[in-house]
């Protein structure tokens, strides 16, 4: 993989109807964070193609206490 600023160059392989995949990476930060496409944005991202991904801390005692919800 080839990495250029935001830009990748990894393109895998389509993903047949029934199968699955599974993109593993190591995360460094805790925190709560945005993902998009980065491809078409203006049309994937009016498809749904965003959400919001939540990486808790590896050990429960380093949550912080939120003061409200």
């Amino acid at each position: 993989m080839v990495s250029r600023c935001c830009i990748t160059l990894y393109k895998p392989r389509p993903i047949e109807p029934s199968q699955t995949y599974s993109y593993g990476y190591t995360v460094g930060q805790r925190g709560t964070y945005f993902y998009h496409t980065h491809d078409h944005v203006d049309r994937q991202q009016a498809l749904g193609l965003y959400g919001a991904i939540i990486i808790d801390p590896r050990d429960p005692a380093d949550t912080i206490r939120a003061d409200a919800e």
